[in-house]
């Protein structure tokens, strides 16, 4: 153990020492960092999980076309519900949240983290450089709280 380990109240110590036995001298997994990341955001109290309600309409954004023809999302919540207008264009993805009360958007993929956008007093952003593929996005709402909407290809 280091010296870090010295300030560990006895009773945390036995029980390091029980884990180091129990798994031995073997490398944890590559990832095993961003899956605890991806297991302590489900653990945010303070945001819900938004179900997405029409997931075919969702696919359709940033598919094949020649006209930028909006998709309409519609995500629930626990206390209401709120709709998000997507267009996806060149690797923009512009859209309008309605009926929450948001200052802030972040898209996520997969791996993590992509883009992020402030949006303004009636609801609007803009991402450039939007990924393509599946996605989900997260709304900061002023309160504090945070919705994150289901998995949707983009």
């Amino acid at each position: 153990m280091s010296d870090i380990d010295d300030d560990m109240p006895s009773s945390d110590r036995i029980l390091m020492e029980a884990l180091a036995r129990a798994v031995g001298s073997r490398r944890p997994p590559a990832d095993l960092l961003a899956q605890c990341e991806g297991l302590l955001g489900w653990m945010d109290v303070d945001s819900e999980l938004a179900a997405l309600l029409d997931q075919p309409i969702a696919e359709a954004v940033g598919t094949r076309g020649t006209t930028a023809s909006p998709a309409m999302l519609e995500f629930a919540v626990a206390d209401g519900s709120c709709v998000i207008e997507l267009t996806s264009i060149a690797g923009v993805l512009a859209g309008q949240l309605l009926g929450g009360d948001a200052v802030a958007v972040v898209v996520r993929t997969m791996t993590g983290v992509t883009a992020s956008s402030p949006i303004d007093e009636v609801g609007e952003f803009e991402i450039n450089d939007a990924p393509s593929g599946t996605i989900r996005l997260e709304f900061e709402l002023a309160g504090g709280r945070t919705i994150r909407t289901d998995w949707f290809v983009s």
